[in-house]
């Protein structure tokens, strides 16, 4: 998407996909490859994935009804996708604590009176 960096537009198509509101880390947690069909050909394309934070799901969306959304484990998402690439990088997450948010930064004084900052 132009004027977009990568992970910002990762998080538009959460959103555009399936309703999806979070905040997208700006690292690449890897990438893997597919053909994308069009109407006279098979086009190779990469996909980079970032793990969004979520923070809601919205009740419509710009596609919705386009695609099936569904709330599943890791594990059972990995056995539902078409791309091995995509299944491997879901896999990883599931073995992995890098899916856990990290921590906000807060300041002293934001700590003393309750309140967070964002990072």
């Amino acid at each position: 998407m132009k004027g977009r960096k990568p992970w910002q537009a990762a998080a538009r198509e959460a959103l555009e996909e399936a309703g999806v509101v979070g905040r997208a880390r700006k690292k690449s947690i890897g990438n893997f490859l597919y053909f994308k069909r069009r109407a006279t050909s098979l086009d190779l394309c990469r996909v980079d994935v970032y793990l969004l934070d979520f923070a809601k799901q919205l009740e419509t969306w710009r596609e919705v009804g386009q695609r099936e959304t569904r709330w599943v484990a890791l594990e059972e998402a990995a056995e539902m996708v078409d791309e091995q690439g995509l299944a491997a990088i879901l896999r990883k997450i599931a073995a992995t604590s890098i899916s856990e948010p990290k921590p906000r930064r807060t300041s002293r004084k934001a700590f003393m009176e309750g309140a967070k900052l964002e990072a």
